[in-house]
């Protein structure tokens, strides 16, 4: 653990003097460059995040799993119980 305190102190020095030192740059990115590189984080995100959800069950199947069971089923299960509580209480 000592070992990677120091490795980490090392990089961490050596990054604050390249930091220090700036070399001329000809370079420009225009403002709208870094919205558009958001957008393309935001879209790659929203559909990594859909694909994942959409296929969850075929991912868990590909490594043995079982498949999750579906949250509306058990939805209706919850209300069924809750439904058949009111009743009995109803009844007394």
């Amino acid at each position: 653990m000592r070992i990677v305190k120091e490795i980490a102190a090392v990089l961490m020095m050596v990054l604050i003097i390249v930091i220090s030192f700036p070399t001329e740059v000809h370079a420009y990115i225009d403002p709208s460059s870094g919205s558009l590189i958001i957008q393309i984080l935001g879209m790659a995100f929203i559909t990594l995040s859909g694909f994942f959800f959409i296929f969850k069950n075929k991912i868990r199947m590909m490594f043995g799993k079982e498949p999750l069971e579906n949250e509306d089923e058990e939805d209706e299960e919850d209300e069924e119980e809750v439904e058949e509580d009111n009743n009995e209480e109803d009844k007394k």
